[in-house]
Order: structure tokens, then sequence, then C-alpha cells
């Protein structure tokens, strides 16, 4: 699939659009949550994109493990040069 036909991705926080496309290796700056709750059931689990794991924590209401947080911290980390 070609880079311009990609969608922007949407974060779930605040709801606005997001300058990097789906499938992008900027993908990775997000922290993404899958859920398969049946929310979607003709499309399988649907995938939110949020800006951290703490925005996560607050819009759904839940806690996340310190080494998954420290797991993506680590990965912004070593590619947020490129997309920031």
């Amino acid at each position: 699939m070609e880079q311009e036909t990609l969608a922007l991705y949407k974060e779930c926080g605040t709801g606005m659009y997001t300058k990097h496309r789906v499938g992008s290796e900027a993908e990775y700056l997000y922290f993404l949550v899958a859920d398969c709750t049946g929310m979607d059931k003709l499309n399988g689990p649907v995938h939110l994109y949020y800006n951290s794991p703490s925005e996560y924590e607050k819009h759904q209401f839940t806690t996340v493990d310190q080494a998954k947080k420290d797991e993506w911290f680590k990965r912004v980390n070593s590619i947020k040069d490129k997309y920031m």
C-alpha cells in the first residue's frame, strides 16, 4: 500500500487526527490498545491509539503495568526525533 493512500491516526484521548499515517513507523509513537470486547462485530478488534499510557489510563479508568510503560517510553525515545 502506498504511503499517500494510508489514513491518518485518530488519537483516542482527544479525538483529533494526527499528522502520522496508519502503517508508518510513526505508529510506534502511540500507545496502542486493542479493544476485543466485540464493539465492532463486523471488523474484529478496534485499535485505539493514545499519546501515552497515562492518557489511556485516564480515558479508560484503568492502570497500566509499569514495565509496559517503561517499554513504551524506551521505544518512543528511540524514534521520536524522526517525527517530532
